[in-house]
């Protein structure tokens, strides 16, 4: 088991999401907000399995931060890549709704597709499509459980020109179409 500790919201979301749906077993605590979550194989680990590592992840956390750093934790600065991975992040979730390619996304990042494309598999282990790809279907579910919106309305918003399109994507990511999700929310 790797047991990660971070004390930022943005790094525990990417390596939250980074390993979400992996196959390795790991432990994401967060300092800051003193909360943890499970991730990969883990997270759907039996109650006793859960309850074991629940003592060994309070073990490290408690030798990691020592006595009366508990409050304020050392923060770790980011790397470039990793500040360029995080702007263009936050650039891809506010920007869903354009056509975005990796040359676009390059030119507003102001950075060469190459570097982009590097930064994002050190950083996350995903190409900047795949990232974006992910982030869009992310979106499409929450739309489509969460609004009256039509599927061919949520695909234009996400930047697809097709609702065919957007529905193989779709499916693709979750194993069912947008509309077998809209009917299990409804």
């Amino acid at each position: 088991m790797t047991v990660y500790m971070v004390d930022d919201d943005l790094m525990f979301s990417r390596v939250q999401q980074q390993f979400a749906v992996s196959r390795q077993a790991v432990a994401l605590i967060h300092l800051r907000n003193k909360t943890f979550t499970l991730c990969g194989v883990l997270s759907e680990a039996p109650l006793q399995q859960f309850m074991q590592l629940c003592q060994r992840i309070l073990l490290c956390a408690e030798q990691a931060v020592p006595a009366g750093q508990q409050e304020n934790p050392v923060s770790v600065q980011p790397s470039k890549q990793q500040e360029l991975v995080d702007k263009t992040c936050r650039y891809i979730r506010q920007h869903l709704h354009l056509p975005l390619t990796l040359d676009s996304i390059s030119k507003a990042m102001n950075t060469n597709r190459n570097s982009l494309a590097k930064a994002f598999k050190q950083e996350l282990n995903t190409g900047v499509s795949a990232w974006l790809r992910q982030q869009r279907m992310e979106k499409a579910r929450q739309l489509l459980m969460e609004t009256s919106l039509s599927i061919q309305e949520i695909s234009l918003r996400l930047g697809y020109q097709s609702q065919a399109n957007f529905s193989a994507s779709f499916k693709s990511v979750f194993q069912q179409s947008p509309l077998r999700v809209r009917r299990k929310s409804g």
